[in-house]
């Protein structure tokens, strides 16, 4: 039996006259729509799954976290699951403001679904609506599986976003303590926001996750006495602070990125990546900090991209395959330690790592000192040619990039392309 539910597409929201005709649990506008559908839909297209029983009226579904109700009959109804794009799992495709409204463009990563959110006027992203695309991330049969046995489509407990608002601080300080929260998100509503001006210096142990975006923090501490546990943290506008009480003392950190931060003192970055002893990948875009030292076993990409004032870059990294300074417009020097005084001892007994190291050069400005590091470089198997005017030797792979990167490597350097190795 259906769910209780208006049947709108599944697609576009408008009436539908059309129903899947295997599992009758979608519902179409017309066959566009269910075409479009498909390629979410056949996951989870047909029968309920059930654990070692039947489901049954009572049960709470694991993926929605709704209870299992009951139809005219007693019999429960299995159809009715929907779960919402996870909001810590949305990366933007673009923003527009304009005499329409707000328009967000984005891609869910758990169902790696493409979909579009807008709303009139002044509107905020609360305020906004799905008006292309999947609607939900997950939509059809309800199930009692084992929540960890259903990945990221599904409500998560141990999540908890807070949105700017006045009582945002509140918020934060009300967690102080709880086991249970792994994935913490501090974000906008839609528009920068440096009007409340939170602190983030709680005590979550079981915390792993932590997203920062386009709202100015003033305090953020993440140390071993308060978050012992932290793997992955994403920065977005994160303060407009020059010199932030940032303290970050990650030791299990894998991932960071962070977008749009400078020119301001460096030292909480470099404080973190000298405790980042575990880290696999770093991302930024216009960091804008004047030095760099990385340290890792782990440590596989290194993207810096626009790191616009960046003169010295130092690292260790036995297993780095890619190293991206696209726009890196003042790289001075680059230095590849063969060793470190700790880590080198805790690598396998004869460890060997052949993987080619690829370099991104284009539109970056770099000094003589970071042309003979990536040249020499034993894992660095490109070659080295002639850019277009300035005989960088790093020219001639992947042409100019963005123009606006190339307008700017010309203010710099009095012209000449970069390089993709």
């Amino acid at each position: 039996m259906p769910p209780k539910e208006s049947k709108a597409c599944a697609i576009c929201g408008k009436s539908s006259g059309l129903v899947c005709g295997k599992c009758k649990a979608m519902n179409y506008c017309s066959r566009d729509c269910q075409k479009q559908h498909w390629k979410f839909h056949k996951k989870t297209c047909g029968k309920p799954v059930f654990v070692d029983r039947p489901i049954v009226v009572g049960d709470k579904c694991t993926r929605c976290l709704e209870t299992v109700e009951a139809d005219a009959h007693g019999n429960p109804i299995l159809i009715g699951c929907r779960v919402p794009h996870p909001e810590h799992m949305q990366q933007s495709l673009g923003t527009m403001y304009g005499g329409d409204g707000l328009r967000l463009d984005l891609m869910c990563q758990a169902c790696n679904a493409n979909y579009r959110r807008t709303g009139s006027g002044m509107a905020t992203k609360s305020e906004t609506q799905i008006t292309r695309g999947p609607k939900w991330c997950f939509e059809g049969f309800h199930t009692i599986l084992p929540a960890e046995r259903l990945g990221d489509r599904r409500i998560k407990k141990d999540l908890v976003v807070i949105t700017a608002n006045k009582d945002m601080q509140e918020q934060i300080d009300a967690l102080d303590g709880n086991e249970e929260v792994t994935v913490l998100r501090i974000c906008s509503d839609g528009y920068y926001s440096s009007e409340y001006a939170p602190c983030l210096k709680i005590k979550l142990p079981n915390l792993k996750e932590v997203q920062l975006e386009d709202v100015g923090m003033t305090q953020i501490y993440l140390t071993p006495e308060l978050t012992p546990n932290v793997e992955i943290i994403t920065m977005q506008n994160p303060t407009e602070d020059d010199d932030p009480d940032f303290v970050i003392k990650c030791s299990k950190l894998r991932r960071f990125s962070c977008h749009y931060w400078g020119l301001g003192n460096p030292e909480w970055v470099n404080t973190m990546l000298a405790h980042a002893t575990k880290l696999e990948s770093f991302d930024s875009y216009k960091l804008r900090v004047p030095y760099l030292k990385f340290a890792s076993n782990q440590l596989d990409n290194i993207r810096l991209h626009r790191a616009e004032c960046l003169e010295y870059l130092e690292l260790y990294a036995p297993r780095l395959t890619m190293l991206d300074v696209q726009a890196a417009y003042d790289l001075d020097e680059i230095k590849f330690n063969d060793t470190h005084p700790v880590l080198t001892q805790k690598l396998p007994k004869n460890f060997q790592f052949n993987q080619e190291l690829e370099v991104n050069t284009v539109n970056a400005c770099l000094g003589e000192g970071a042309k003979h590091a990536i040249a020499h470089h034993p894992r660095f198997y490109g070659d080295l040619e002639e850019g277009d005017s300035d005989d960088d030797g790093f020219g001639g792979f992947g042409g100019s990039g963005n123009p606006m990167e190339a307008m700017f490597r010309q203010m710099h350097s009095g012209g000449g392309g970069g390089g993709f190795f």
